[in-house]
């Protein structure tokens, strides 16, 4: 399964970085993609694990560069449901076969400063354990935040 840490940037989200995975069949955005944060479901992730002064900016730089109306109540209702879920797992909305799998990485005040999406390929006579697979990456991206959080010039690691 491919990978993607995407990143806000300006209303959309980024692609920071892509891995193909080890399967011998996959999907995968290049490095740079944008996509508004309402057209995706990792802008719903990135958007949905945000103070709300700060969610609201995402919402307006995302809508002003798209130059279109959206109904603001179906959207924060869906921001809603997935920070209670705490992920995403949802069909691509654009490629049939396609599955989206996206967990936010926090910062330490619950603020999502990125997310992991792993893009899940269906494939004739194999099924998919997306239960397994969110626990995975909700604990790869707890795991990544504690890690990018523990370094302070204070505290220099040792490489050694």
């Amino acid at each position: 399964q491919a990978v993607h840490l995407v990143v806000p940037s300006r209303g959309e989200a980024v692609i920071l970085v892509a891995s193909s995975g080890g399967s011998d069949m996959n999907f995968s955005l290049r490095v740079g993609y944008r996509r508004p944060l309402v057209d995706s479901h990792s802008g719903l992730v990135l958007m949905a694990f945000q103070l709300p002064d700060a969610r609201d900016r995402m919402i307006a730089d995302c809508l002003a560069a798209t130059d279109r109306a959206q109904p603001l109540a179906p959207l924060f209702y869906r921001l809603e449901t997935v920070r209670a879920d705490g992920s995403i797992v949802h069909e691509s909305r654009d490629i049939v076969g396609l599955t989206d799998v996206c967990c936010p990485i926090l910062s330490p005040n619950g603020s999502a400063e990125a997310c992991l999406t792993t893009v899940v390929v269906s494939r004739r006579n194999a099924t998919e354990d997306f239960e397994s697979l969110i626990a995975r990456q909700k604990a790869a991206c707890t795991e990544i935040s504690d890690q990018y959080h523990a370094y302070t010039p204070e505290r220099q690691i040792n490489f050694d």
